[in-house]
């Protein structure tokens, strides 16, 4: 999913870096009704996984993928 605006408009998700991740999540702007939901569940969910797995784009993610095979 791509971030509609902001200095990352047009970036996927998952090439974000995860501190500006964490910044939207932080924002109440981020969260209010005009906003898109399904684009944050996608960076909340991004970001958990990041959290959980230690991860920080998109390479480190298929790197992992990877691992498990």
């Amino acid at each position: 999913m791509k971030i509609p605006f902001g200095k990352y408009k047009g970036v996927d998700i998952c090439f974000i870096n995860s501190n500006y991740l964490k910044w939207l999540i932080e924002q109440e702007w981020f969260f209010m009704p005009k906003r898109n939901e399904e684009l944050v569940v996608a960076v909340e969910k991004e970001y958990e996984w990041r959290e959980n797995t230690g991860a920080h784009f998109y390479q480190d993610k298929v790197k992992t993928e990877v691992k498990k095979l």
